[in-house]
């Protein structure tokens, strides 16, 4: 949710007549209602990196308010700023000749190889039974990976009141839980979540669910969609590499 607005000095002054330490008390009060308000939007809507992308400081800040699910920022050319927590977080260092340990040697999305510069994550696989990690990490481009995320989100298909449900999914529906398909699988909702930060380059992928029964978020039974087939599809948990 990102609405930078003007304000006039003679507003900027208003705000001491009418909150109890002026404008640092009011982006205080301020923030703790945005909060609010993310804790009841529904959290399969639109998705907040469209409209975070868009935020440019334009100048030094001069008052600052951060926490929750919200940061507010006032700069000294009087525009307000407001945006999720993650534009205060510092990327991850990104290191030399990263791409030489990766398993791709080029971009699934670009087809091209590698550049030093990319905004890159890796993510290492856990074997099922040995427990152990692979040598080598597959990577991908993050902001590349989220956008093929937030196209592709199912959810986990339930049996609906008085209905049977059978091997192609008639008698069930879209449940709660929501599941996001990468290039290669699925993962869940906590996991969309951790690629979004900066600050995470390396993921372990772990099997949570397997032959999970998903479909598509509207119910529907056409062809080629997702609607709770059976056996289902094995889900993934993405965890930091380095907790």
């Amino acid at each position: 949710m990102n609405s930078p607005m003007e304000l006039s000095l003679s507003e900027l002054r208003s705000f001491s007549d009418i909150w109890e330490g002026g404008m640092p008390g009011y982006i205080i009060w301020l923030n703790a209602r945005l909060y609010e308000m993310k804790r009841l939007l529904k959290k399969y809507g639109y998705p907040p990196d469209k409209t975070a992308k868009a935020v440019d400081i334009g100048g030094k800040v001069k008052y600052l308010a951060a926490g929750g699910e919200f940061s507010i920022a006032v700069t000294e050319d009087r525009v307000v700023n407001y945006w999720g927590t993650d534009r205060f977080k510092q990327p991850a260092e990104i290191k030399d000749a990263w791409y030489k340990n990766c398993t791709n040697p080029k971009s699934y999305t670009t087809l091209e190889k590698w550049e030093q510069d990319t905004d890159y994550i890796q993510i290492y696989n856990r074997n099922i039974r040995t427990g152990e990690l692979s040598e080598k990490p597959v990577c991908y481009e993050r902001a590349s990976i989220i956008r093929a995320m937030e196209t592709q989100v199912f959810a986990n298909w339930v049996t609906l009141p008085d209905k049977t449900l059978n091997v192609m999914g008639y008698g069930g529906g879209p449940g709660k839980k929501r599941f996001y398909k990468t290039f290669l699988y699925y993962v869940d909702y906590t996991s969309y979540i951790l690629l979004k930060d900066p600050t995470i380059r390396e993921y372990i992928r772990e099997l949570k669910y397997p032959n999970q029964r998903i479909g598509n978020l509207e119910g529907s039974f056409g062809i080629g969609e997702n609607h709770g087939q059976s056996p289902g599809f094995d889900i993934y948990s993405l965890k930091p590499k380095n907790l």
